[in-house]
């Protein structure tokens, strides 16, 4: 690719990725699965995801399991282990 073009894509791409960066479902580290609607449920798949559900306070952000989560991992099982999502 000739160095001129380059100085052309160059600015549209780091644009792109500036404005993927607030995009939900690359923010919010899903990694893309789901998009937390009710038919389109974050995919939880580790337990840091699991970890990361209590960031969300809205009620209207939808999670499904997507695999079973070993809790047995560090940084939950130190300390005082795995913390309670929620108050119930």
């Amino acid at each position: 690719m000739g160095t001129r073009r380059w100085f052309l894509v160059f600015p549209l791409v780091v644009t792109f990725l500036f404005i993927s960066s607030f995009s939900p479902c690359l923010a919010n580290g899903f990694s893309g699965n789901g998009a937390g609607t009710e038919g389109d449920p974050y995919i939880i798949m580790t337990a840091a995801q699991l970890d990361e559900m209590r960031n969300f306070s809205s009620p209207d952000v939808y999670f499904k399991l997507g695999a079973d989560i070993d809790l047995d991992v560090a940084p939950f099982n130190t300390g005082e282990g795995w913390v309670p999502i929620g108050d119930g």
